[in-house]
């Protein structure tokens, strides 16, 4: 296994780089906002189900905060951080022999499969944490970096949906928009109107018998499970035959599936919501290409969508993922075969005085948008935490 991550040779924690500053202990004046009310009741009021006096007690407007109350604000320090490993790799950004980038990626679900055995999910898989290392006697190996964002997968029941973290271009569906990729039907709980009176007042018991269970709602979270990792492989390899290509039709088609923002863009979300739309559009971008990595890419995008379908919210059942590795790597091994008839573009190279396209998270400014920004991927993630 340890062919497929980094060997850390120094692992060093800096002091901070400021003390609290004497501004994060404030002094709440007297009287000051008492005509306004609290915001303690849009606090209380989640998408959840309350006990009946939670919610009646929710709608009553509170003073925000008690007069000369001292408040402490949380203040967290920048804390300098460096790891020095012992590899010399090249990212899968700057490999530009498409044979190499699909092995890159075929050892990639190796290392992710690895993960899954031990139990965690990497979360943030993307061109620039697929390093290919050459210095093997075996051959070269994809090496797995960047685990900060690195869980134990854990499917319970307290948590709510997970933050976004990862790289936009390559994040899975589900995590990218926050809404699962499979509709389940409602099951929210019926109100017959018919048996209301026009004056009936908004009572406890009917404010209750409004708002989903705890059981409906957790079918709707969205939780980063196994799977999603493996869809950033589908995601790179179709970036690769898209954006990365040098013909003009998939690289348009490249842009407007791989675009920076918050959500998903349509081209991107149809590939998966509706697929029997999207295989002629796929078809006609890769058209320049052998047949065989078409077949890749939609069996790859087939299993992936089986994968979330057969699930039906069994998200701790295991053999719901195991089977999903070895279908990844007969997708990529389709790919494989005629590797050698698929030419690859080299990214862009930042203008002299810019930044580099491939912004660091601890970065502040943001990167120059180009018409080549369908090529590199923005590296927006998330600075929470779990």
């Amino acid at each position: 296994y340890k062919n497929y991550f980094l060997s850390t040779i120094v692992d060093e924690k800096g002091k901070p780089t400021r003390s609290v500053p004497a501004a994060a202990k404030l002094r709440v004046t007297k009287d000051l906002f008492d005509d306004v009310p609290g915001s303690s009741w849009a606090a209380s009021v989640h998408i959840s189900n309350p006990p009946p006096g939670q919610i009646a007690s929710a709608l009553q407007p509170t003073t925000a905060h008690e007069p000369d109350a001292l408040l402490e604000r949380k203040w967290c320090p920048r804390v300098p951080y460096r790891l020095v490993y012992k590899e010399v790799c090249t990212s899968l950004n700057d490999v530009t022999d498409f044979r190499e980038a699909v092995e890159t990626l075929s050892d990639g679900v190796t290392a992710l499969q690895l993960l899954f055995l031990a139990g965690w999910v990497h979360r943030d898989i993307s061109s620039g944490n697929l390093l290919r290392y050459t210095e093997l006697e075996d051959g070269p190996k994809c090496r797995l970096g960047d685990l900060e964002f690195m869980k134990e997968f854990q499917h319970d029941e307290e948590s709510g949906s997970d933050p976004k973290t990862g790289t936009p271009f390559f994040m899975a569906l589900e995590i990218h928009s926050g809404v699962p990729l499979i509709r389940r039907p409602w099951r929210g709980p019926r109100i017959d109107i018919r048996k209301l009176a026009k004056s009936a007042p908004l009572t406890d018991q009917l404010l209750k018998e409004a708002i989903p269970s705890q059981e409906t709602l957790r079918l709707y979270e969205i939780k980063h499970n196994y799977e999603h990792d493996l869809e950033s492989i589908f995601w790179l390899l179709l970036w690769f035959l898209t954006s990365r290509s040098t013909h003009r039709p998939a690289q348009e088609y490249g842009r407007k599936v791989f675009q920076h923002g918050l959500a998903p863009s349509s081209s991107r979300r149809l590939i998966f919501e509706a697929p029997e739309v999207t295989v002629s559009t796929i078809a006609d971008a890769l058209s320049h290409l052998p047949s065989g990595v078409f077949l890749g890419v939609t069996y790859f995008r087939d299993i992936l969508y089986s994968g979330y379908a057969d699930r039906d919210g069994r998200f701790k059942d295991k053999t719901t993922y195991s089977c999903l590795y070895t279908e990844a790597r007969l997708s990529l091994e389709a790919c494989m075969k005629v590797a050698d008839e698929v030419e690859v573009e080299a990214l862009p190279k930042p203008l002299p005085g810019t930044e580099n396209p491939q912004v660091s998270r601890h970065q502040k400014r943001k990167a120059p948008i180009s018409d080549d920004s369908a090529h590199a991927p923005c590296q927006m993630k998330s600075l929470l935490r779990s």
